[in-house]
């Protein structure tokens, strides 16, 4: 599916977005294919914000990171949600307080999630 990806980080309410032009198949992987990569901090479409927000919350997590991809007709998928994501390779090719938003998270207690009840099974 042409388009470009986005690795979407959710820290409770803020979210950290970062564009990737590549045309690897996997951007992890672009070096070992000779492809350029390049990866910039990016600011989402509200209601595609409020989507990883919402998308986060309802999976119970506090943290996620996010795989989805713009395509050239202005379609968003998502490819998957990361509960365990790690983010200090996006925070260092974008700057983005990723890290701090984690840190400020922990230190509050982790209270900003909603009470979601007891799940089963």
């Amino acid at each position: 599916m042409p388009g470009i990806d986005y690795r979407v980080h959710v820290v409770s309410n803020d979210v950290f977005a970062t564009r990737i032009d590549c045309d690897a198949a996997d951007y992890r992987y672009a070096g070992r294919h000779g492809a350029p990569r390049r990866m910039a901090a990016a600011q989402l479409p509200e209601a595609v914000a409020a989507c990883a927000v919402e998308l986060t919350q309802a999976l119970g997590l506090l943290v996620a990171g996010i795989d989805l991809r713009l395509t050239p007709e202005g379609r968003w998928f998502c490819f998957e949600v990361n509960t365990s994501p790690g983010f200090s390779w996006f925070q260092e090719q974008t700057d983005q307080p990723i890290a701090e938003a984690i840190g400020r998270l922990l230190a509050t207690g982790c209270t900003a999630l909603p009470n979601l009840g007891t799940r089963s099974g």
